[in-house]
């Protein structure tokens, strides 16, 4: 789900009745959660152009979504998943579907760069999650190897080479970009559904290309009454100034952390009135 920058609409993507497996993007009105609109089909989803365009992942291509008539408005047939974009820029990032790492100019509809990320030794990697730095000249992703190994890369746009790697454990972590670029956040939760959970939350100073801080969460805390707790989803408030983690996935429940991102700690936590806590999070400002 994303929410719109003027935190007015929320677009969801999701399973609906009556029939089984029938998916849907709705749009909904934050200030009353009321449907106001709904489109076939589902697939990852960006805003761009401060707001103006709903980019989605569809099928035939990227599609190209007016918010406002809540209709698709043109179709790129170039198919990316792992998107990542920032408003600051003209393109998008994402993973093609012979999983090279591609930088794709919408504006202008021309690949700016794709390729697939090598480690020296020839060692192929592949994007598992992206985010983009909102200067546009780096790209941060968490990636996997042949060899079932997860790892945290920092690399520059458009020439795709790695600039800092840090290894993992596994690839199935969450990745967010701080709105003034200084720091990126991600973790790595294990693999839980095979009985290998991880509690490892990575904070990343850009400038200074290193690890600033490593937490274990289920030590926090904020999160001793849910020791099964595992980080899911990552994202940022609009000023920056905080972060925001959900603690309860498909897998385990919890309550939503908050990262003071001038203290880089977590401060504090506030609970869903229902047994599961959201796997994904939209966060705006107050409608």
């Amino acid at each position: 789900m994303v929410l719109s920058p003027d935190g007015k609409y929320l677009f969801t993507a999701h399973d609906a009745p009556p029939a089984p497996g029938r998916q849907v993007l709705k749009k909904i009105q934050t200030a009353t959660l009321e449907i106001v609109g709904e489109m076939p089909r589902i697939g990852e989803m960006v805003f761009l152009e401060h707001g103006g365009i709903l980019l989605r992942q569809g099928s035939g291509g990227l599609e190209f979504i007016d918010p406002i008539s809540f209709q698709v408005t043109r179709v790129d047939s170039i198919v990316l998943g792992g998107l990542a974009s920032s408003d600051t820029l003209g393109f998008v990032l994402g993973v093609d579907s012979w999983g090279r790492l591609t930088a794709y100019d919408y504006r202008e509809k021309k690949i700016l760069a794709a390729d697939s990320i090598y480690f020296p030794a020839g060692v192929l990697l592949r994007g598992m999650s992206l985010a983009l730095h909102p200067c546009g000249r780096n790209g941060f992703g968490i990636f996997r190897d042949p060899y079932q190994r997860a790892w945290f890369l920092q690399y520059t746009i458009p020439e795709l080479r790695i600039e800092f790697t840090y290894q993992l454990v596994y690839g199935f972590g969450d990745i967010a970009v701080s709105p003034d670029g200084q720091y990126v956040l991600f973790n790595d939760p294990g693999d839980p559904w095979h009985g290998s959970s991880l509690h490892k939350f990575y904070v990343y100073d850009v400038a200074q290309q290193q690890i600033s801080r490593i937490f274990d969460t289920d030590t926090l805390a904020l999160l001793q009454e849910f020791p099964n707790s595992l980080i899911g989803d990552i994202i940022f408030s609009p000023d920056g100034s905080m972060a925001y983690a959900s603690s309860g996935t498909d897998w385990a429940y919890g309550p939503i952390l908050c990262f003071d991102m001038e203290q880089l700690e977590f401060t504090d936590e506030f609970h869903i009135n229902y047994e599961w806590t959201p796997g994904l999070l939209a966060v705006g400002t107050e409608p």
